[in-house]
């Protein structure tokens, strides 16, 4: 396949941006629906969307799409508008209210899942509570073994995580996290809930947290999963070398994450080294006196002895 050269300045800057990158845009998401997608799942996107808006949008013309037979029209339209994560909106007779989670790597297919929606609370449903700020970051949470004990939710939970994890940044501002959302499985059930987190007085310096229930929620049964080949999940866990952590020679940390150092030195002589001064330790100069009184001393232990 031929590629094409940018002919004006706007072209030649578009295709710079679809240039690797050290640092790489924030994914983007696309809900899509299906030939034939159910009310249900149509409320349940318009909430989804409203939940990941500023990195999401929302495609209502109906496509023929079978993610799990053949995913060639979403890799198109992944090349072509430059998205990382779908979600398909299906429903037929064997598998209704379904949603499939597509993930891409270089505008091919990673893995996806597929789950049946059986129970969805709207937004509007919640009378009475403040809507949180969906630009905002939320805190997610994964209850239940499975997630890490079934390589289906372990795909799922990945997926879940790579949707609804928002912006990415360096410092978090307490005030800032106004959100929860959380993700509770029993296999082969999801509940996903999301909850208004409010800052109350507590007397320290530490403020109260309550949790209250704003909305969407949403009961799902997990389907069809297609796991990432092992050499494409190689390939997209790979991190360019200028973000790679410098090895630092005779540095260790331990198992606490204590930081240990090894120096090496030159053999030391102790003869030539500089201590503390103290009187007793210093090699003065005998006085003639103290001289006599030796010698003197060795002649009358020699006399003893003769008369002796």
């Amino acid at each position: 396949m031929s590629l094409k050269r940018a002919k004006t300045r706007r072209g030649q800057q578009h295709m710079e941006g679809r240039e690797p990158k050290i640092h790489e845009n924030p994914k983007s998401i696309l809900y899509v629906h299906g030939t034939r997608c159910s009310q249900l799942v149509q409320s349940a996107f318009k909430d989804l969307h409203s939940m990941t808006r500023g990195q999401s949008k929302i495609f209502s013309r109906k496509r023929e799409l079978r993610p799990m037979d053949d995913c060639s029209v979403l890799e198109s339209m992944s090349s072509k508008l430059d998205v990382s994560l779908f979600v398909v909106g299906t429903s037929n007779k064997k598998r209704p209210n379904a949603m499939t989670f597509v993930r891409m790597f270089n505008h091919h297919l990673l893995d996806m899942a597929e789950v049946t929606v059986e129970k969805f609370t709207p937004l509007h449903a919640y009378k009475g509570v403040e809507k949180p700020a969906a630009t905002n970051k939320p805190a997610l949470i994964f209850v239940g073994h499975c997630w890490d004990h079934s390589l289906e939710f372990k795909t799922m939970k990945s997926l879940l995580a790579d949707t609804f994890r928002g912006p990415i940044v360096d410092n978090i501002f307490l005030a800032g996290i106004d959100r929860v959302i959380m993700f509770a499985a029993e296999e082969p059930k999801i509940v996903m809930k999301q909850y208004r987190i409010l800052l109350k007085k507590s007397g320290t310096k530490l403020p109260l947290v309550e949790l209250v229930e704003c909305g969407p929620s949403m009961e799902m049964t997990i389907g069809r999963v297609q796991f990432a080949a092992e050499d494409l999940m190689r390939e997209a866990l790979r991190q360019p070398k200028e973000l790679r952590p410098k090895k630092v020679k005779n540095i260790e940390y331990s198992a606490l994450g204590d930081k240990m150092g090894r120096v090496h030195m030159q053999s030391q002589d102790l003869g030539t080294m500089q201590t503390r001064k103290m009187k007793g330790l210093k090699k003065g100069k005998r006085k003639s006196g103290d001289v006599d009184r030796d010698s003197d001393g060795e002649q009358g232990a020699a006399a003893t002895s003769d008369a002796e």
